[in-house]
């Protein structure tokens, strides 16, 4: 006999909440339809809630809209100005800045580039100055620092979403000028006050001293002091709340309380992927979908969820086929995934376990010169076109910091013939290295015992003894 689902999931948040990396984990289940509810740690502890504060931002832009200050087609220069808007997407010789439209920043389909996580000419990111040192920024020095990086895209490009911070800044200035008035206040009388989230309010720059009030941010098992930083994101990142506060705003949200519910399967209507193909997280009007694809989970398909996710380990969901509605935090930036998506990447590159692919032709292909007539048989070698200098440099160098977004790897294969099982050997490989970062402080290789697979196309070890010491 099964345990009941509440003692399962007691199971699963003492795990996680176990680990030393976690600062204060809480979460929180509710089912109306059956009157189910479950929570695991203090679900009144208020957290910074990160990126989630997107979803009261979009909000908002939804009330304005069925106020008729706004339609989602006006363009954002309408309402803010050219000059803000102007040189914020460049592609293909032409300034799509002025005519990017209130849509377009909602969905993360501006192609404006992301002032937060986008790497800069020499490598770094706006991100690395926060963890380094705390500091105020203007939203004027945040979107200009946009304006300098480069566009993915030209606005509105049929399939391309890109996420970028920089998008809700500038739906921050938006509110501020349609509303005359902060984001805090737009939040504070639109919102909170409503719904009675007592728990739920802004840091701004004139409630530094609150920073304490909420859960202490870890970096590195380090705690973070970088409260102006934090409310240099009113928009994009500066909401405080609570579990429990969490689930009652999620409820309003999706169940018309706070604008038209009809706006919401507008909203959900049409989704693009937002970081890449392999992500199971993609973007609609100012909200998100977390769908596993069934190759990942074929025995038990995971259902949709509609929410948003938060950079500190925040979750807050809706999983509208099982009337299921979820907030979580583990309050911590210290996520491995990119050191650990580096990782996966770069030896699937530099090292990959399958060296050729056979194909056969179905057509004549011209290729240097050459010519190779239909139906013949072709070795295509993966592993020398992952160490092509003409699309790698230095390709012999094992490198994490090597960019491989826009280049791809040829591991797997293209086209139709890719791999089906290449997200599940990935996501393997990241659950076992997420353990390992978790549970060893230190390993050991024993070279002089290692030995290679002995096969033509297969590459790797038969044996690699290795020590290692636990946390």
């Amino acid at each position: 006999m099964s345990p009941p689902p509440a003692a399962r999931l007691h199971r699963i948040a003492a795990r996680y909440a176990a680990r030393p990396t976690v600062s204060a984990f809480a979460a929180a289940i509710e089912q109306p339809s059956t009157g189910f509810s479950w929570s695991h740690g203090d679900t009144e502890r208020p957290y910074f809630i990160a990126s989630i504060t997107k979803l009261y931002t979009v909000a908002v832009v939804m009330q304005l809209r069925d106020e008729g200050a706004l339609t989602l087609d006006t363009p954002a220069a309408d309402l803010i100005g050219a000059d803000t808007m102007r040189g914020l997407n460049t592609h293909g010789g032409r300034d799509h800045g002025p005519r990017i439209t209130v849509r377009e920043l909602l969905s993360q389909t501006s192609g404006i580039p992301d002032y937060f996580e986008q790497k800069r000419p020499d490598g770094t990111t706006f991100l690395d100055d926060v963890l380094r040192a705390d500091a105020a920024w203007t939203a004027d020095e945040l979107i200009d620092m946009a304006r300098r990086l480069p566009s993915p895209f030209a606005p509105s490009t049929p399939g391309r979403a890109y996420y970028s911070d920089t998008n809700y800044q500038l739906v921050g200035r938006i509110i501020e000028t349609v509303t005359s008035g902060s984001q805090e206040e737009a939040l504070r009388t639109r919102i909170t006050g409503p719904l009675g989230l007592r728990d739920t309010w802004m840091l701004t720059p004139d409630t530094l001293d609150r920073y304490g009030e909420a859960a202490p941010l870890l970096h590195r098992r380090r705690a973070l002091h970088i409260p102006r930083a934090i409310a240099s994101f009113p928009p994009d990142g500066a909401v405080v709340s609570t579990v429990s506060d969490q689930l009652r705003f999620l409820r309003a949200f999706t169940g018309g309380r706070l604008f038209p519910e009809h706006y919401l399967a507008e909203m959900t209507a049409r989704w693009n992927p937002v970081f890449s193909r392999l992500t199971p997280i993609d973007y609609g009007t100012g909200i998100m979908r977390f769908r596993v694809p069934r190759v990942l989970s074929p025995f038990a398909p995971v259902p949709t969820m509609v929410g948003h996710s938060g950079a500190f380990g925040n979750a807050l969901y809706h999983l509208p086929g099982r009337d299921l509605y979820v907030a979580a935090t583990v309050n911590h930036p210290d996520d491995p995934e990119p050191l650990v998506t580096a990782w996966i990447e770069e030896t699937l590159r530099h090292d990959t376990s399958s060296q050729m692919l056979a194909r056969v032709t179905t057509t004549d292909i011209e290729m240097h010169g050459r010519t190779i007539p239909r139906g013949d048989r072709v070795l295509l070698l993966a592993g020398s076109a992952n160490r092509d200098d003409r699309a790698f440099a230095d390709p012999d160098r094992y490198d994490l910091d090597r960019d491989l977004g826009s280049v791809g790897i040829a591991s797997f294969g293209v086209g139709r013939h890719f791999c089906m099982g290449a997200s599940l050997a990935r996501l393997e490989a990241r659950v076992v290295l997420e353990e390992l970062l978790d549970r060893v402080s230190s390993y050991e290789i024993d070279e002089a015992r290692t030995s290679r697979v002995h096969s033509v196309n297969v590459r790797g070890f038969a044996a690699l003894p290795t020590s290692v010491a636990l946390r």
